[in-house]
């Protein structure tokens, strides 16, 4: 897409299919642009590609309120407001994904669900650090 900044993210790898929509339709990017910033370091950093909306897992980006309720998602989701992603990182777990986001400093939110395999990593405004491990 011209006028996209990240190399190693495409908007459907990032937005849900109503962001997508809002993007194409009203030129308006739904997700955070320091968050895109930060995931695109973090992959530098990693090495290796990092997976956010894959094999029909759609919602792992931005989302809208149905979209959020349909995944189960908190109803103050930080996906709501653009500030979060759910990543996978093929060869690593999640909790693995998590220890290299926590030693970035890049994220203030790490959430990590190993029976889903997937870390959740925000950029919330708040002044704590905030690690949690999900049970799912």
């Amino acid at each position: 897409m011209k006028g996209w900044a990240w190399d190693h993210f495409k908007p459907e790898e990032v937005l849900s299919p109503q962001g997508l929509k809002i993007l194409y339709s009203q030129g308006t990017c739904l997700i955070n642009y320091q968050l895109l910033n930060r995931l695109e370091a973090f992959r530098l950093k990693l090495g290796k590609p990092i997976l956010v909306n894959f094999a029909g897992l759609q919602y792992r980006g931005y989302r809208d309120c149905q979209e959020n309720k349909k995944v189960g998602g908190a109803e103050l989701s930080m996906h709501l407001s653009g500030l979060a992603v759910d990543v996978t990182v093929q060869g690593m777990t999640a909790s693995q994904v998590a220890e290299v986001a926590e030693l970035s400093e890049l994220f203030t939110g790490i959430g990590v669900s190993d029976k889903k395999n997937f870390c959740h990593l925000d950029i919330r405004q708040n002044i704590e650090k905030v690690i949690t491990k999900w049970i799912y």
